[in-house]
């Protein structure tokens, strides 16, 4: 892996030590998600165009709860699934709605999903860890890909859905669940940095910080810098940092800007931690098992519409975050810190064989096989896909550029590569 070359070129970057002005949008989310969509419907086959046979469906609703409201960009990844699959099936398959914990509270998604509460769900499997053994030794490794704007993202996503697809004990941790992975696994992150009241940019400001982390895996990271890590909920995170009971945030910009963090916190430090790799778009097997083949291939036909609407979204806050007048002055991480960091994450990867949960029939292979999925995704996305915006960070291709990305022929290759193999028949 490129690890080591992940970390020269941090340190090559420049500490940007003013705050940003506004650059205007040439495009907004809404129109790059509508041209994404439009340019998978129109594909043969799937993406977004599947050549299931819907003439004779009688009518299916599906009940689908989501994490956030209706203008999220998570929840706009999943509206415009349903569009896709209401129009691929004529208008016979519809999703209901239920927002925030109206229907289940997160924690509990994968017991309604198994007992048939809800029928498509976004899975989070930090909510409940131990249902989800590998996952969670896999997300110890989620750290693996290039930090290039546009193609760490989209290597990261490519990477763990080859793998996880793949992947028999994976496969059949969701089994033992009564979940069917539409989406096995993507990257909802492809990494964590710092968002702090005072500039943190290396260990001896780091030094005894607290800071808001979101698990294990990213608790453990900030201790390398010694920081502390503090267990927030997501509602008590603005409050907790507004009256100093947490000194940063470690998470992503879209997290940032959904929870308003940028009017307490004013310093964002590029760092390179973890990101997420472990969330999923799964069914009820209860629901499943009900639904005809024809229903089915819908449904899996049309499930890169989720990913390209959802990285679409990613893309364009990661975008606005660093061109839009917030006050915020952004820094890049110093060697001494970079380096803490890499030795964890290299020992993380070290000792994975003999970290691996009993379910795993083969150790060594399956991290062989992890490592590979990331060297092999990386040309793909960067050279033959042509993803290489030609900048080494987000902070400059933000301020150079307008961030419009077409995701469509990621998305196929995607379909042809990935999916369509594992299509149900």
């Amino acid at each position: 892996m490129e690890r080591h070359t992940r970390q020269e070129t941090q340190r090559a970057m420049h500490t940007h030590n003013t705050t940003k002005t506004l650059r205007t949008r040439m495009a907004a989310l809404g129109a790059t998600s509508i041209l994404l969509l439009a340019a998978c419907t129109n594909a043969g086959g799937a993406p977004g165009g599947s050549d299931a046979d819907s003439g004779d469906l009688e009518a299916i609703k599906l009940r689908v709860p989501t994490l956030y409201g209706p203008d999220h960009f998570q929840t706009k990844a999943m509206a415009a699934y349903a569009d896709a699959v209401k129009e691929a099936s004529d208008g016979s398959i519809t999703m209901e709605f239920f927002y925030g914990d109206s229907l289940v509270k997160p924690a509990d998604t994968i017991n309604a999903l198994r007992d048939g509460v809800v029928d498509i769900a976004l899975s989070v499997p930090v909510y409940s860890p131990s249902d989800f053994p590998i996952d969670q030794w896999t997300t110890r490794l989620a750290f693996l890909q290039t930090t290039d704007p546009v193609v760490s993202s989209l290597q990261a996503t490519s990477a763990i859905l080859d793998w996880s697809i793949n992947d028999p004990d994976q496969m059949a941790e969701y089994d033992k669940l009564g979940i069917v992975p539409l989406i096995p696994r993507f990257y909802g992150h492809e990494s964590y940095h710092l968002l702090c009241k005072t500039p943190v940019t290396d260990l001896a400001s780091a030094q005894g910080q607290r800071a808001r982390v979101g698990g294990q895996v990213w608790q453990d990271e900030i201790e390398s810098f010694g920081m502390v890590g503090v267990s927030l909920a997501g509602a008590e995170i603005y409050e907790g940092f507004q009256r100093g009971v947490i000194d940063c945030y470690a998470g992503s910009a879209p997290d940032m800007v959904g929870s308003s963090l940028d009017e307490v916190g004013k310093h964002y430090t590029t760092v390179g931690m973890s990101g997420v790799s472990s969330l999923g778009l799964m069914m009820s097997q209860t629901t499943w098992d009900r639904l005809p083949l024809e229903a089915k291939q819908i449904l899996w036909d049309e499930s890169p519409v989720f990913l390209t609407t959802w990285h679409a979204g990613y893309i364009d806050i990661k975008h606005d975050w660093f061109v839009e007048d917030r006050g915020l002055t952004f820094h890049e991480a110093d060697d001494d810190l970079l380096d803490a960091l890499d030795s964890h994450q290299q020992r993380q990867l070290a000792e994975a064989i003999d970290t691996a949960p009993a379910t795993v029939s083969d150790p060594a292979d399956a991290i062989e096989r992890f490592e590979a999925a990331y060297d092999t995704w990386l040309p793909v996305i960067k050279d033959d896909l042509g993803y290489d915006t030609g900048y080494t960070t987000w902070v400059e291709w933000a301020q150079s550029t307008d961030g419009d990305v077409d995701l469509a022929a990621w998305a196929d290759h995607l379909t042809e590569d990935i999916l369509a193999p594992h299509r149900p028949k």
